[in-house]
């Protein structure tokens, strides 16, 4: 992989990993088990990405790499709490209206 593929493989794997995760505490929260599990294993596989791909660029001797990384995937960690906390608001909505969930 080139190093700007890395950069953005781990900054997308951080986003969904963080989107996933604040969607899964919503779940967790109003104990829609199924609903964790399934976002838990997912969160988990892009946890994992995030974890390899920023391990190789830290470990490298590419400054610039390792610079852009730690940008990449802090703004991403943002973006993706924003965007998770957004989502869920939404979709917790959506299925209070159908009656899925309870307030």
């Amino acid at each position: 992989m080139t190093s700007w593929e890395i950069v953005i493989l781990a900054a997308v794997s951080m986003l969904v990993a963080d989107i996933l995760s604040v969607l899964l505490v919503q779940a967790e929260a109003r104990n829609r088990a199924f609903m964790s599990g399934i976002l838990d294993a997912v969160g988990w596989c892009a946890g994992i990405v995030v974890t390899f791909s920023t391990i190789n660029a830290l470990g490298g001797h590419n400054m610039a790499l390792k610079v852009a990384v730690i940008i990449g995937v802090t703004a991403a960690n943002f973006a993706g709490s924003y965007i998770g906390t957004t989502l869920g608001r939404r979709i917790v909505q959506l299925l209070v209206q159908v009656r899925i969930v309870r307030v």
